[in-house]
This record gives C-alpha cells, sequence and structure tokens, in this order.
C-alpha cells in the first residue's frame, strides 16, 4: 500500500468538524446590526469576500445567559444589553456564575479581572456587590480569591464616585449660568478626567460665552492627543 493511500485512508476515518471565523464585537456603540462579511472590491470586479459568524454583546440581553454553566458567558455578561440602574445585578451575577462554577485558580483570577475592568461601579455599589455574594453563595464555596477583585474595585469605585460628583457640581455651575453649555459640550464634559473636570471648575469663572468652553476643551484635547505622541515616541 502506498504512502498516499494510507493517508487517505487515515483521513477518511477522522471526524469532520465545521470550522468557521466568528467575530466577538465588544463596543458600547452603536447598538445596530454590525456587518457579518468584509469585502475588497473594484467597479466589477470583487477581489476579497470575507464571510463571518458575528457575535455583538450589545444587542445581546444579559438575562439570557442566567442560567448557562459556561465561564465565557459570566464573563462576557459585562459587556451586554443592560439598563444603568442594573449595573450592580450584572456584577453580582457574573461573580456569582464565576463562583459556583469550581474552575481552577488561574482562571478565576481571569473572569473579575475582565469583569472589573469593563463594569466599574461607586464604591457604594461595589459594597452592595459584596454584601449580595456573601448571601448568594452557598457554604463551602471559597471566596478568598474574591478579596483583591474588591479592594481593587473599591478603590477604583472611589475615584469614579468623585469623578461622578466632580461633574454633577459642574454641570450644575454651568446651568447657572445659562448660555455657555451647548447640547454636544455634555458629551465631551464626560469624557473629561477627575484632574481635567477640577480646573475646568476654576476656569469657567472667566467663561463669557459657549465658545469659550469649546476653546478650553479643543485644547485639551489637542494637549492630550501631543501626550499621547510623545509617549510613543519614547517606546
Amino acid at each position: 500500500m502506498s504512502r498516499g493511500h494510507k493517508l487517505s485512508t487515515i483521513n477518511s476515518q477522522l471526524p469532520i468538524a465545521e470550522v468557521y471565523p466568528v467575530v466577538i464585537f465588544s463596543y458600547d456603540s452603536p447598538q445596530y446590526a454590525a456587518p457579518h462579511s468584509y469585502r475588497v472590491e473594484f467597479p466589477g470586479f470583487t477581489v476579497l469576500e470575507f464571510n463571518y459568524r458575528v457575535i455583538q454583546l450589545n444587542r445581546l440581553n444579559w438575562r439570557d445567559f442566567l442560567k448557562h454553566q459556561n465561564p465565557v458567558a459570566s464573563a462576557l455578561m459585562a459587556k451586554m444589553k443592560m439598563r444603568r440602574e442594573e449595573r450592580r445585578q450584572v456584577k453580582t451575577e457574573c461573580l456569582r456564575l464565576a463562583l459556583t462554577l469550581r474552575l481552577n485558580p488561574a482562571k478565576m483570577q481571569m473572569i473579575p479581572g475582565f469583569v472589573n475592568t469593563h463594569l466599574k461601579l461607586s464604591e457604594t455599589e461595589e459594597q452592595w456587590v459584596l454584601n449580595q455574594l456573601n448571601d448568594l453563595i452557598p457554604k463551602g464555596v471559597n471566596m478568598e480569591w474574591i478579596a483583591p477583585w474588591h479592594s481593587q474595585g473599591m478603590r477604583e469605585g472611589r475615584k469614579e464616585g468623585r469623578k461622578e460628583e466632580a461633574l454633577t457640581i459642574l454641570l450644575r455651575q454651568f446651568n447657572r449660568r445659562r448660555g455657555l453649555m451647548k447640547g454636544e459640550h455634555e458629551a465631551r464634559l464626560r469624557k473629561l478626567s477627575l484632574a481635567q473636570l477640577e480646573e475646568l471648575s476654576e476656569a469657567l469663572l472667566d467663561f463669557k460665552e459657549a465658545a469659550d468652553l469649546t476653546h478650553w476643551l479643543d485644547a485639551q484635547a489637542a494637549a492630550n492627543g501631543v501626550t499621547a505622541k510623545t509617549k510613543r515616541k519614547k517606546r
């Protein structure tokens, strides 16, 4: 029997599995359906057409995955569609599922790390999550690994809480001085860091019109761009 015939016989006995590309989109917006193909074409001639399955997390309801005993689902729920008031409940369920799956320590650390990165809460909300987990998790389930996650979450929660407070105060100041802020300004304000919000609260005392705020925001964006380029050059 020839070598080629032997290989042909072996291959015919192997099970055939379907393999196809899958793309997971984890962005927050937009929420309209993402494309499921990519084309490179010229007038009258298609050079390349690549099709793939799409999993768009912001179009999936997190509640549909509560009963899935799957570590990937327990982590990706943090990026699924949810209302603002549901965020702390989603984080609780993500971690509850991870705890009950009884994974090895390495995987157990990965899930809360992912959830904590993509689902940031205030300090009060983080404490609520921990209290809920203490009540929901059956006795005998090891929760020691949650301590470092909780400490990090509390620190980030305190920082996020200070930023929200600074933003709220700043918006009140602008509301009192009518004409200084337009609709598009608020979205840009929400992207500022805590330090920038504190700096702006002092700068606005000299603002006379909405254009002053626009110029200040443009200057901040330009400064951030220069800083980012400098860091890249150093690398």
